[in-house]
C-alpha cells in the first residue's frame, strides 16, 4: 500500500512494528509466535491510539495551513483569455453605431487593483511553518502563486498597454491614407501650375496615356468621396478617444508601467493632427462641390435606370421562375428543368424570348445595387432599397426548397410505382407518405401561397388516399369480374400479370373515385 499522507505513513510505520511480533517464536509452547499478544495487549494499543490522535490532530493543522494557499486555486485553473473575453462581454458599452466598446478604464482600475491586493495578500503568507512535528516549506508554492497572480495583473494591464499602441498605430495610418487621397486630382479639376500660368508649355501625351489618365482621375473622385464618408464615420468616436487614452497612460504609469516615446509623442499631436484631417476634408468638399454635383446627376441617372431593369427583371422573374407547372399534376420530369431555371437565376444568366433581353442572376444584379447604393451613400444621395431584388433573392431560395422536396416525393412515388403487386406492403407506404406530408410542413410557409406547393399538396393527399384502396384490392376475395368492373369504372385497361406493379394500379387515379 502506498501511503498518501503523514498520517498513513505513521499508520504503516506502527503496523511494522507490531508485525515484529511474527519474528519471535514462542519460548513456552516452541511453537507459533507473540503477534497475538501483542495486538491484545492494551498498552501497546492504547500507545498506538495516541501516536495516531497526535497524527490526526497534525493532519488537521496542516489541512488548515493549505487552505491558506487552496483558496486561490481559480488563479490557475480559470483560462485567462477566456475570463478576459467575458468581461469585455460584460462591462463594454454598445455605441449608439450598435458596436461593442471596451470597458471604461474604472473597470480595468478595479480589476488591476483586486489582484495587486491578491499578490499582497500572497506575499503575506508565511514561506516556513512547524505544525506540531513536521517543519512545512511553502515557499516553492508561494513563489508559484505570485507567479500566477502576475500574469493576471499583466492580463489586463497589457490589454490596456495595447489599446493605446494600437489606437495610436491605427488612427496615424490612416490619418496619413487619407491625407494622400485627398490630394489627388480628379477629372475636371485644373492643376494649380495651369491656372497659375496659362501659357505654360504642356507636355504632349498620347490619347491612350490620355484616356488612362482620365480614368485614373475618375476613380480619384471616388477615392476621395468615400474617404470623406471613412472620416464622417469615425469622426465620433475619434472626437471622444483623446483625452480616455491619455487617463489610460495616466492609469498604466501609476501601475508602475511606462509606454515607448513614440506612442506617447504620437498621442500628445493626434488630436491637433486629426483636426487639420477634418479641416483639409471640408476645405477639399468646397473645392469638389461642382464636380460632386456633376457626378451626383450621373448617378441618380443611373439610379432611374437601374431602377427600370430591376421592375423589369422581377416581371421576368416571376413569369420565368417555376413558380408553376404545365399540366394539373407534378411529375418527376419537371424537377430537372426546374433545377436549370433556379440554377440560371442564381448563378448565370437568361433570355427573355419576347425581347430578346438577356437577364443576369439575381446575386449578380444584386452586386450591382449594391454599388450603385455605395456611389448614392458616397454622394449623400437617397439610397434606393430595391426590394423587388431582396423578393427575389428569397423567392429564389423558398423555391429551391420547395422543389427540393418535390424531388424528393416524386422520386420517391417512381421508386414505389416499380414495386410488383405481390410484394406491395401498404402500411410501409401509409408510414412513409405520412412522413413525407410532415416534411412539407417544415418549408418556409412563404411557399404555400405557391402553384407547386398546392399540387405537391394533391399528390400527397391523393397517395395516402389511394393506399387504403390498393389494400382494399389485395383481398383474396378479388375475382377477375371486379377487375373488370374495375376496369370499367375507370375506363382504362390493364393485364394482371406478373407485371403488374403498384404504378399501373395508381395510373387509375383510384382517389379520383372516393
Amino acid at each position: 500500500m502506498v501511503a498518501t499522507s503523514v498520517r498513513d505513513m505513521c499508520r504503516k510505520w506502527l503496523k511494522s512494528f507490531v508485525e515484529i511480533g511474527q519474528l519471535m517464536k514462542r519460548l513456552d509452547v516452541g511453537e507459533g509466535n507473540y503477534m497475538k499478544e501483542l495486538e491484545e495487549d492494551y498498552d501497546v494499543s492504547d500507545s498506538m491510539n495516541q501516536v495516531m490522535e497526535v497524527s490526526l490532530a497534525n493532519e488537521m493543522q496542516c489541512e488548515h495551513f493549505k487552505a491558506q494557499f487552496q483558496k486561490f486555486d481559480y488563479l490557475w485553473t480559470k483560462d485567462l483569455q477566456v475570463t478576459l473575453r467575458e468581461f469585455l462581454d460584460a462591462e463594454g458599452r454598445v455605441l449608439a453605431d450598435k458596436t461593442k466598446d471596451d470597458p471604461p478604464l474604472a473597470k480595468f482600475e478595479e480589476q488591476i487593483a483586486k489582484y495587486k491586493a491578491l499578490a499582497n495578500e500572497i506575499n503575506s503568507l508565511p514561506s516556513l511553518q512547524t505544525v506540531g512535528w513536521l517543519k512545512i516549506n511553502a515557499k516553492p508554492l508561494r513563489t508559484a502563486l505570485s507567479t500566477w497572480v502576475s500574469k493576471w495583473i499583466n492580463l489586463f494591464v497589457q490589454y490596456l498597454q495595447e489599446k493605446v499602441v494600437n489606437s495610436m498605430t491605427d488612427l496615424y495610418a490612416f490619418m496619413d491614407s487619407a491625407s494622400k487621397i485627398l490630394d489627388m486630382k480628379v477629372l475636371g479639376e485644373v492643376p494649380e501650375e495651369s491656372a497659375d500660368d496659362p501659357y505654360a508649355e504642356k507636355e504632349e501625351i498620347t490619347p491612350e496615356q490620355k484616356e488612362k489618365e482620365n480614368a485614373m482621375k475618375r476613380k480619384a473622385l471616388y477615392d476621395i468621396m468615400t474617404c470623406m464618408r471613412d472620416v464622417r464615420k469615425r469622426t465620433e468616436r475619434t472626437d471622444t478617444m483623446f483625452e480616455p487614452l491619455r487617463n489610460t497612460v495616466a492609469s498604466l504609469n501609476a501601475f508602475g508601467i511606462t509606454l515607448n516615446e513614440t506612442v506617447l509623442e504620437q498621442l500628445e499631436s493626434a488630436e491637433h493632427k486629426w483636426r487639420l484631417l477634418k479641416r483639409d476634408m471640408y476645405k477639399r468638399k468646397e473645392q469638389l462641390t461642382a464636380l460632386q454635383q456633376t457626378e451626383a446627376i450621373e448617378i441618380r441617372r443611373k439610379s432611374d435606370a437601374f431602377g427600370e431593369r430591376v421592375e423589369a427583371f422581377r416581371r421576368f422573374f416571376q413569369k420565368t421562375a417555376p413558380f408553376t407547372v404545365q399540366g394539373s399534376e407534378l411529375k418527376l420530369e419537371q424537377v430537372k428543368p426546374a433545377y436549370k431555371i433556379l440554377d440560371e437565376f442564381h448563378h448565370g444568366s437568361l433570355t427573355d424570348p419576347t425581347d430578346d433581353v438577356v437577364y443576369p442572376s439575381v446575386y449578380k444584379i444584386i452586386a450591382e445595387s449594391k454599388q450603385l447604393q455605395e456611389a448614392q451613400e458616397l454622394f449623400e444621395l437617397f439610397q434606393s432599397d430595391y426590394i423587388p431584388l431582396q423578393r427575389c433573392s428569397e423567392e429564389l431560395l423558398y423555391l429551391k426548397s420547395l422543389w427540393d422536396m418535390v424531388g424528393t416525393v416524386m422520386f420517391t412515388f417512381n421508386d414505389w410505382s416499380k414495386t410488383s403487386w405481390d410484394r406491395i406492403d401498404v402500411d410501409f407506404l401509409v408510414e412513409e407518405s405520412k412522413k413525407l406530408t410532415k416534411d412539407i410542413k417544415t418549408i418556409n410557409k412563404a411557399v404555400r401561397n405557391y402553384e407547386v406547393f398546392r399540387l405537391l399538396e394533391e399528390a400527397l393527399k391523393g397517395m395516402l388516399t389511394s393506399l387504403p384502396l390498393v389494400q382494399d384490392l389485395h383481398h383474396p376475395a378479388m375475382r377477375d369480374r371486379h377487375w373488370t368492373l374495375l376496369m370499367q369504372t375507370t375506363g382504362k385497361q390493364f393485364v394482371m400479370d406478373d407485371k403488374f406493379c403498384l404504378g399501373d394500379l395508381l395510373a387509375l387515379e383510384l382517389h379520383n373515385y372516393v
